[in-house]
């Protein structure tokens, strides 16, 4: 049975791209809080075109981040099982 020694490094790749999300996700929120301010508008129409207002953008990103939390719970518990299953079974 060919063992892999690959854990640390596939859990850390997957986290890797976690913190690169989690900081898009962070950016993008404080350019848009950014151009509102400066704009003093309180729809950010210049998100996606949709008119939302600052409570919406809010909501948007603070779901986006829920979101993202969950997929990488479940990238690390899926590369966790394959590497437990390469390894041991």
């Amino acid at each position: 049975m060919r063992r892999r020694k690959g854990l640390t490094n596939d859990l850390d790749v997957v986290w890797r791209w976690f913190e690169f999300q989690r900081d898009l996700i962070g950016k993008e929120t404080d350019s848009l809080r950014d151009l509102v301010a400066a704009t003093g508008n309180s729809r950010a129409t210049h998100f996606l075109q949709t008119g939302m207002t600052t409570a919406e953008v809010r909501d948007f990103f603070a779901n986006q981040r829920e979101e993202l939390d969950l997929v990488v719970m479940l990238e690390l518990v899926a590369a966790t099982e394959g590497i437990l299953g390469v390894n041991f079974l």
